[in-house]
């Protein structure tokens, strides 16, 4: 009858594995809380970076449009030089057909004076 163990050491064994599976119940709860922790700090910086990433598109949408918008003031303003510059064009256009006209004018009264003085 050896292996005949006594009420009290039966309870005394069921109390050491009631301890011990306490001890890995706590166990169990610290590592689970600590997990929960983890997942919580986690869950925060994917919202973060999940709002960043919508910021940069943002962004990025309006920098396109800022692009846009410097091509399309760059052409009006090529458009502009070009209008200004065929203003300008225009004034030094007219004084050289007013010298020609006044060359022109010229050359023709010396002439003239030279045939008439010839005789024609």
């Amino acid at each position: 009858m050896e292996d005949v163990i006594t009420r009290s050491e039966y309870e005394a064994e069921i109390k050491r594995l009631d301890t011990i599976r306490d001890e890995a119940l706590k166990r169990q709860e610290d590592e689970n809380n600590r997990q929960n922790k983890r997942i919580d700090v986690l869950e925060t910086k994917v919202h973060d970076l999940s709002r960043i990433i919508t910021s940069i598109e943002k962004m990025t949408a309006h920098m396109e449009n800022i692009d846009l918008e410097l091509k399309r003031q760059g052409e009006r303003l090529k458009e502009t030089d070009e209008r200004i510059r065929g203003l300008e064009n225009r004034d030094g256009e007219m004084w050289r057909t007013i010298l020609t006209h006044i060359a022109t004018l010229v050359v023709g009264a010396i002439v003239a004076f030279a045939l008439a003085k010839i005789g024609f």
